[in-house]
């Protein structure tokens, strides 16, 4: 006798692959906080965007073939992959941001300060002048203010978006099809 088996939905997927991706940029930046690494500075940008970037796109991959496989039986729609994407980096783009606002604010309050200063002091003398008053009066508003956090989370949405598109496209979305 056949007894049936409930998949799990979307809500799981999105907590699971979401706190996974959460966990590991938490981590990422603990340990660049313990190397004194600085993720505004050029060049370490970069290196902290790719990182950021590879754990994304890994662990949405990894979860939307999951979800292929297991929820829709071998096929699959660019939409279902592309909403799926987006909810797993929004959510753990969010988490991932809470924690970073709490250990900035609370925990090392004057290192984004810092952070920023190093970043302005590395540009100083190599763009215009008025370039750099408006990058470090952005920099400077950016660590003073708040909303700043909200900023974080509107460019989170975005990013999860193209993010999400970009990797959907990249999954093939019917493995039931026999080559001949």
């Amino acid at each position: 006798m056949n007894t049936p088996t409930t998949k799990p939905g979307l809500g799981s997927y999105m907590l699971r692959y979401g706190l996974m991706i959460a966990a590991i940029q938490i981590v990422v930046l603990l340990i660049f906080y313990l190397l004194d690494f600085n993720p505004f500075t050029p060049g370490k940008s970069i290196i902290n965007l790719l990182v950021n970037l590879l754990v994304n796109v890994i662990i949405l991959r990894v979860a939307m073939i999951k979800y292929r496989q297991v929820n829709m039986e071998g096929r699959i729609t660019f939409g279902q992959l592309f909403v799926l994407g987006a909810l797993i980096l929004v959510f753990s783009g969010a988490v991932a941001s809470l924690f970073s606002f709490a250990f900035y604010t609370y925990y090392e309050p004057d290192l984004m300060m810092r952070y920023a200063q190093d970043a302005l002091e590395s540009y100083e003398g190599r763009i215009p002048e008025v370039q750099f008053e408006r990058m470090e009066e952005r920099m400077m508003d950016g660590v003073e203010n708040a909303m700043s956090l909200w900023r974080i989370l509107l460019n989170i949405a975005i990013s999860s978006v193209v993010i999400s598109a970009i990797v959907s496209l990249f999954i093939k979305k019917d493995t039931t099809l026999i080559p001949e």
